[in-house]
């Protein structure tokens, strides 16, 4: 990517961009920032993903899959019934979404989609009906107690040296 002479747009959505250079720096989409937010996620992890088309949408799905994890796309237009379906087929560990776009919710559509779980702190969800989800994170939204905020975790990125990363890289 970053072998274009001058940075190409790899993503944009009104006043927020990212270029081809942007997303070669380890600093925008470094692992580190999906590994930090759940110390469980790695090689052959299904994390899902819930945004639209965008410049977060892209650096959340490259940072995940530079560690190996496997990341569905999940439909921003799928209702809780589809979404609770596609979640539970794709056995997800950890669903990461925005909060809300175009005037939905997601956070909400998500608790209809997996009822019973605003009973359950993020890092610890244990659901009959969607037996492989652990957690859940988002941007853009206040956190609830099954789903973190993403920008708290910040201080997690401390405990992941780079060296760490590097070789996660490497075994992908």
């Amino acid at each position: 990517l970053a072998a274009a002479e001058a940075p190409a747009a790899a993503a944009r959505s009104g006043k927020e961009g990212v270029t081809t250079v942007d997303l070669t720096r380890r600093d925008v989409a470094h692992p580190s920032n999906v590994i930090k937010a759940s110390f469980d996620i790695g090689k052959g992890t299904k994390v899902g993903l819930l945004a639209p088309n965008g410049p977060a949408w892209v650096v959340t799905w490259l940072a995940a899959t530079r560690i190996g994890a496997v990341v569905p796309l999940l439909n921003t237009y799928s209702k809780a019934t589809e979404l609770s379906r596609t979640i539970r087929h794709a056995h997800l560990h950890t669903l990461l979404s925005v909060g809300s776009h175009l005037g939905h919710d997601y956070l909400d559509r998500i608790e209809h989609a997996a009822p019973g779980i605003v009973d359950h702190d993020n890092e610890a969800i244990m659901l009959p009906s969607h037996p492989y989800l652990r957690s859940a994170w988002t941007w853009d939204a206040s956190p609830r107690r099954w789903c973190g905020d993403l920008r708290t975790v910040e201080a997690r990125g401390e405990a992941v040296a780079e060296e760490l990363l590097v070789e996660v890289e490497r075994e992908v």
